[in-house]
């Protein structure tokens, strides 16, 4: 049976401080997965019933929005469903980036030459830095899992969105989420991204568009953001919610039109 483990708080402290001082950032450059002491790790309550899925380097290079989705829906399948103190846990996901997922993380965010640049990358990407959902979205595989999980099916988790029910594809918002970079950038590194029923609505306004997803993802995302500042958002029910990102998206479109 294949596991999971974490990595000890300790080890994890001894990890990122060797980076933080540049000492052993050539490891990163190196194929291969890192070993670890069995006394560094602790074994994680999940067990998955099958061996982590296999992301081929071509795979990876291919695009970086056209193989998110598949890789993250793998991703999700195999570690399943988990409480969100649990994938909150940076010791998890440290242990994702080093060992099933090592050589991923490497051809996904190749090491920069530069000694600055690239500590800054490994700590990005291979450890979860700060707080909040921004540092997780960072990762690069807590991204995968997050985006699943904010997005899989909304209508089960929230009875006010049961009118978005799609019967033939549960993952219809990841499809949107994942599919375009900026999409993913301007949505969950707000804070807004945290609330599942504004980031559905706003996916729903999205996905209804003929508009080009870049120009207009970056302006819902910032009057959404300020909206918040003033208004409740998080309590109107859904349809109202999508109601009034829609009629911000009648802004942008009058406003390039203008242009």
């Amino acid at each position: 049976m294949p596991r999971v483990y974490v990595v000890r708080e300790q080890t994890l402290k001894d990890m990122e401080t060797r980076i933080l001082v540049g000492d052993g950032v050539e490891l990163y450059r190196a194929p291969g997965v890192f070993d670890f002491a069995a006394e560094q790790l602790l074994a994680f309550p999940h067990e998955p019933r099958t061996e982590p899925p296999k992301f081929f380097v071509e795979d990876s290079r291919r695009g970086r929005a056209s193989t998110d989705f598949e890789q993250a829906l793998q991703i999700y399948e195999w570690i399943g469903p988990l409480s969100e103190t649990e994938a909150r846990d940076k010791r998890l996901w440290a242990w994702m980036a080093h060992v099933p997922f090592a050589d991923y993380t490497r051809e996904r965010w190749p090491i920069p030459a530069d000694t600055k640049e690239a500590r800054n990358s490994i700590l990005k990407h291979w450890f979860v830095r700060g707080e909040g959902r921004s540092s997780l979205r960072r990762h690069s595989v807590a991204r995968l899992w997050w985006a699943i999980h904010l997005t899989r099916a909304p209508w089960e988790q929230d009875e006010s969105m049961r009118v978005l029910v799609n019967v033939n594809d549960p993952y219809v918002y990841a499809r949107v989420l994942l599919g375009n970079q900026e999409v993913f950038f301007h949505t969950l590194e707000r804070e807004f991204g945290s609330d599942r029923r504004i980031l559905i609505a706003l996916l729903e306004v999205l996905r209804r568009s003929a508009r080009p997803q870049t120009p207009l993802v970056k302006w819902l995302a910032r009057e959404v953001n300020l909206a918040c500042q003033y208004r409740e958002l998080h309590l109107l029910p859904v349809e109202e919610l999508i109601a009034f990102i829609e009629s911000l998206a009648t802004l942008e479109r009058e406003s390039s039109a203008r242009t």
